[in-house]
């Protein structure tokens, strides 16, 4: 992700992420960890992610601590990551694909 994402994703919630958290996906999660952020900060003030990042071609978020009701906003969060271009965000003809990475991309970005 690209450093002014995640600056912008540390400042607006620093008690999930803190100064300097590293990002390891594409930009086009921004939006999607955005507002997953948005849904925790509002029900827990005590978590902090220790992980977020691209897995199998999915979006992986890691916290601690991890109740039920967190545990399924990151499920649904993770779930629809496999329904968004990781790369540009877009939403249409969206597939996920790879040689032995999967990748989850938008046929305009699978292409270039």
């Amino acid at each position: 992700m690209k450093k002014e994402l995640q600056q912008k994703l540390c400042k607006k919630y620093p008690e999930i992420f803190g100064e300097n958290f590293f990002f390891e996906c594409h930009d086009g999660w921004f939006w999607l960890i955005y507002n997953l952020c948005e849904c925790i900060q509002h029900n827990k003030t005590d978590l902090r992610a220790t992980q977020v990042k691209e897995k199998f071609g999915g979006l992986r978020f890691y916290t601690t601590p991890r109740d039920d009701e967190i545990h399924g906003m990151i499920q649904l969060a993770e779930s629809m990551s496999y329904n968004i271009c990781e790369k540009c965000g877009s939403t249409e003809n969206v597939n996920a694909t790879g040689n032995g990475w999967i990748r989850t991309r938008c046929q305009k970005c699978h292409d270039t």
